[in-house]
C-alpha cells in the first residue's frame, strides 16, 4: 500500500515545518520557472529584426494582458494606471486619442511591453508632461509624444521618453522603437544614471522620430526656457544603441554623450540642427562606434566651433567612424581605426537617409510627423524662415486624435477575430517562439 505524503513525512520522525514548507515553495518556483523558460524560448528578440544592447528583453511576453479603453490621466482604464500595474503585461489599445498628463508617468515595475501601434484613428498621443522608466525589461512602441508649452509639468521637466535610473531603480534591458517625440522643451528622448555607477545600460533607441524640441517655448514658469534637444545619453549610461532614429530640426544636443561607457550609432538620419548634432562630451571612458550617419545642414544650422560638422567630439575617449557623410571636429579624445567592439551592421548614409524617412516614427504616420517628412523631403523649414521653432503654435499645434474604432476582438483577449482561431490563446507559442499576442502587435510595424 502506497504511504500518503502525510505519513511519510511523520515516519521520518521530527519534521522541521517552516523549512519543509520553504523547500516545496522554492521547488514549486523552480519547476513553474523552467516551465517558463522552456515555453518561452530566449533565443528570439524582443520583436523581429530588434538588434543592439537590451534587445533580448521578453518585456511583457506570456504576462497578463491590459487594455488602455480610454485618455483619462489617471483611473481604470488609463494609460497611467496600466503601466503602473506589476506583473508581466502587455498593454493593448482599444482607443485613440490625446491625454493630458499633469504629471509625470512613471514605469516602475519591470517586464511590460507597451503596443501603442495597437491604438486605432491617429493614435495615441500624450501632452504635457514625459514617460519615466524606472525599471528593466520594457518594450515600448508606436506611441506619440507631444509635449507642447500648454498646461502640465514644468517645463524644465517636459522631457519626451526619459530611461532613468538610481540607486533603487536599476533601468536596463529597455527597448524604445518606433516611437514619435516632437514639441519637448529640454530633450525629446535620454537617459540618465543619477551619478550611479550601473544605474542604466543595455538599452536601445531604434526607428524613432525626435523633431522640432521647442526653443523659447513661452512658459509660465520660465517665459525663455531656450533649449531645444533632440536627446542626451546622460551620466553613468553604458551599452547605448541608437539607430535608424530621425532627428530634425532640434537645435542641440542630436544626441550629446555625456555617459562613460560603450555606446553605437548606427544609421541615423540627422537633419536640420542648429548648434550642434552628435556631441560627445563627458566621460573620459567613453568608447563610440559611430557608422553609416546621414547628415543634412540647413541655413539653420550655425558654426560650433568654427565647424558644421555633423561630428564634434569634445571630451576625452575613443572614437570609431567608419561609413558616414559628413566630416568630424576633434577638440578632444582619439579616433581610432578599428571598431572599438563588435557593434551592429550599417548600411550606407544613403540607404539610411531612405530607409529612416520611410519607416522611422509612430505607424501610421499621425499628420504631425507626415508633415515633419514632408518638409525635409523638400527641404523646407517648419515655419517659413525658421528652422527651430519656439512653439508647437507656430506649426499649427496638435491635430485631431480621434477615438477611433478598435479591431473587432468577440472574446475580448486582446487577439482581433482575424487573428483568433478555436483554441488559440494569446499567450501561446506560435511557431515563430513568440506569443500570438505579440505576433499580432508586431504585424501592426513592418
Amino acid at each position: 500500500m502506497k504511504r500518503t505524503l502525510k505519513s511519510a513525512i511523520l515516519g521520518l520522525g521530527f519534521v522541521d515545518y517552516p523549512r519543509l514548507i520553504i523547500m516545496v515553495v522554492v521547488g514549486v518556483i523552480t519547476v513553474l520557472s523552467l516551465q517558463h523558460n522552456e515555453f518561452f524560448p530566449t533565443n528570439v528578440p524582443a520583436f523581429p529584426g530588434a538588434v543592439g544592447f537590451g534587445t533580448h528583453t521578453k518585456g511583457g511576453r506570456g504576462g497578463q494582458i491590459i487594455f488602455v479603453t480610454n485618455t483619462n490621466d489617471s483611473g481604470a482604464g488609463s494609460f497611467r494606471d496600466a503601466v503602473g500595474q506589476s506583473g508581466a503585461r502587455i498593454l493593448i489599445f482599444k482607443t485613440g486619442g490625446i491625454v493630458q498628463a499633469d504629471s509625470p508617468i512613471y514605469i516602475y515595475n519591470p517586464y511590460i511591453t507597451i503596443a501603442g501601434q495597437t491604438a486605432p484613428g491617429n493614435g495615441f498621443a500624450i501632452k504635457g508632461a514625459p514617460i519615466f522608466i524606472r525599471t528593466h525589461d520594457v518594450i515600448i512602441r508606436g506611441m506619440r509624444m507631444r509635449l507642447g508649452d500648454g498646461p502640465g509639468v514644468k517645463g524644465t521637466d517636459r522631457d519626451g521618453i526619459t530611461v532613468w535610473g538610481g540607486r533603487n531603480y536599476e533601468a536596463y534591458n529597455v527597448v524604445v522603437d518606433h516611437n514619435s517625440v516632437a514639441w519637448g522643451v529640454d530633450e525629446n528622448f535620454s537617459t540618465w544614471g543619477d551619478y550611479i555607477v550601473g544605474a542604466v545600460h543595455d538599452i536601445t533607441f531604434s526607428y524613432n522620430i525626435s523633431a522640432e524640441a521647442l526653443k523659447c517655448a513661452a512658459l509660465p514658469d520660465n517665459p525663455q526656457a531656450c533649449r531645444s534637444m533632440g536627446m542626451l545619453i546622460g551620466y553613468e549610461s553604458n551599452n547605448i544603441t541608437v539607430h535608424h532614429n530621425l532627428f530634425a530640426f532640434n537645435n542641440d544636443r542630436n544626441p550629446a554623450v555625456f555617459g562613460v561607457g560603450r555606446g553605437e550609432y548606427v544609421n541615423n538620419v540627422i537633419y536640420g540642427w542648429g548648434a550642434k548634432a552628435l556631441n560627445p562630451r563627458g566621460g573620459g571612458g567613453l568608447q563610440l562606434n559611430i557608422l553609416g550617419n546621414y547628415c543634412e545642414t540647413t541655413p539653420g544650422t550655425r558654426s560650433w566651433m568654427e565647424s558644421k560638422n555633423c561630428f564634434q567630439l569634445e571630451t576625452p575617449g575613443k572614437y570609431y567612424l567608419s561609413g558616414n557623410n559628413s566630416g568630424v571636429t576633434i577638440a578632444s579624445g582619439t579616433v581610432v581605426n578599428t571598431p572599438l567592439f563588435d557593434s551592429m551592421p550599417a548600411t550606407s548614409p544613403l540607404v539610411a537617409y531612405e530607409n529612416v524617412l520611410e519607416s522611422a516614427g509612430a505607424r501610421p504616420l499621425d499628420p504631425v510627423d507626415q508633415r515633419i517628412i514632408e518638409n525635409i523631403r523638400n527641404d523646407l523649414p517648419p515655419v517659413h524662415g525658421k528652422w527651430i521653432i519656439d512653439s508647437q503654435s507656430e506649426v499649427g499645434g496638435w491635430p485631431s486624435y480621434p477615438s477611433g474604432k478598435p479591431p473587432a476582438d468577440s472574446d475580448n483577449d486582446g487577439l482581433p477575430d482575424a487573428w483568433d482561431v478555436p483554441g488559440r490563446s494569446p499567450s501561446d507559442l506560435a511557431p515563430s517562439g513568440y506569443t500570438w499576442i505579440e505576433e499580432y502587435i508586431n504585424s501592426l510595424i513592418p
